[in-house]
């Protein structure tokens, strides 16, 4: 039973993060301006192409192992690479588009 439970609250945090931010990354932009091909990328992490495109399509969050290979292999920090950003609600505008609007 208690496994249960926190099977359940686990599942219910996911979810809210899930709809409140989206893991974005740099990997593409990076990679391109290291003159690297998908497959090359792919080669020095350990992966595979068809991982690489879905990593820089935000179709797949990479382990952070394959994080960490990506960011040594493109010589940037995790931070530099992948980043959280806020979902929001439909028609509510962030304070800095407030500010422009103003």
């Amino acid at each position: 039973m208690c496994g249960v439970l926190i099977l359940t609250i686990l599942r219910d945090n996911m979810s809210i993060m899930n709809r409140t931010t989206n893991v974005n990354n740099r990997v593409k932009a990076q990679r391109t301006r290291k003159g690297m091909r998908q497959s090359d990328l792919a080669q020095a992490v350990g992966v595979t192409r068809q991982t690489i495109l879905a990593i820089e399509k935000g179709r797949l969050n990479p382990s952070i192992l394959v994080c960490l290979r990506i960011a040594a292999a493109l010589e940037q920090s995790i931070n530099e690479l992948f980043f959280l950003e806020p979902i929001l609600p439909q028609g509510e505008l962030g304070d800095e588009s407030a500010a422009r609007r103003a």
